[in-house]
């Protein structure tokens, strides 16, 4: 289960942080992003 509160970094493909975010008591995350481009690779990388 995602904790709540969880900080959350949102990646491009090459490594760069692109978004932080914070995960809220149910789990979803609440992500402040800029625009991107279309077709561009992201993952999440929750931090301890």
């Amino acid at each position: 289960m995602t904790q709540p509160n969880v900080s959350v970094e949102v990646l491009d493909f090459k490594n760069k942080v692109i978004a932080k975010g914070i995960s809220d008591s149910k789990g979803k995350y609440k992500i402040k992003m800029k625009k991107q481009k279309k077709n561009s690779y992201l993952k999440l990388k929750e931090k301890d």
